[in-house]
């Protein structure tokens, strides 16, 4: 097996959500943007929704901590929602 340069683990896992199967499932069951369940509000709320309110819940406890020059690591969620929801959009890359 040839990899693209980084880790075992880090080519596996751009492997892995490089394709078309795996970007369809998180867009529609998981809601796109994060890759966990998320807090409800309601019954029968959408995943996205609930998703975007533990982000947001989170950064909330967080945000003293974001100041110019912080790093910030999203681990595990997928797309990295959470990091570009918490990071100033001139940082994203």
């Amino acid at each position: 097996m040839t990899f693209k340069g980084g880790s075992r683990g880090e080519d596996v896992a751009r492997d892995y959500y490089e394709t078309s199967d795996v970007d369809a499932f998180y867009a529609h069951v998981w809601g796109g943007e994060d890759i966990h369940n998320g807090i409800y509000a309601e019954a029968g709320e959408a995943v996205a929704n609930a998703s975007r309110r533990t982000v947001e819940r989170v950064a909330g406890k967080v945000a003293d901590l974001l100041k110019p020059g912080a790093a910030v690591l999203d681990m595990g969620s997928g797309y990295g929602g959470p990091a570009r929801y918490l990071a100033p959009p001139s940082t994203v890359r």
